[in-house]
C-alpha cells in the first residue's frame, strides 16, 4: 500500500470549493462529499493498478455518489493533481500532467 499522499495546490482548492458548494446546498453534505473523496483515495492506495489509465499514464479514481474524479499521474507515489467535476474542461487537469507540479 502507498502511504504518502500529496496534493497539487489546485487540487486542494478544487476540493475545498466542492466541499463548500455541497455544504451550502445542505449542511452535512460537504462532509459526506469529503468522506467519499477520502474513500476513493484510500481505495487507490490499496489497489492503484485497478484504476483506469487516462492521458500520459495518469490514473483516475471515481468519487462514489458524486460527479468527481481524482487524477493521479504516478502509481508509485500518490500526488493528487485534481479533484475534478465531470463537466469541467479536462484540459485543465491534463495541463498539470505535463507540468507535474
Amino acid at each position: 500500500m502507498i502511504e504518502l499522499v500529496t496534493y497539487h495546490p489546485s487540487a486542494i482548492t478544487e476540493y475545498r470549493n466542492a466541499f463548500w458548494w455541497y455544504e451550502d446546498i445542505r449542511p452535512g453534505l460537504g462532509e459526506k462529499f469529503s468522506i467519499s473523496v477520502k474513500e476513493a483515495i484510500e481505495n487507490f492506495q490499496h489497489s492503484p493498478l485497478s484504476s483506469p489509465t487516462l492521458q500520459d499514464e495518469a490514473r483516475c479514481t471515481r468519487v462514489h455518489k458524486y460527479p468527481y474524479n481524482n487524477f493521479v499521474p504516478d502509481v508509485d507515489a500518490i500526488r493528487i493533481l485534481a479533484v475534478f467535476h465531470d463537466k469541467r474542461d479536462p484540459r485543465e487537469w491534463q495541463a498539470r500532467i505535463l507540468k507535474r507540479g
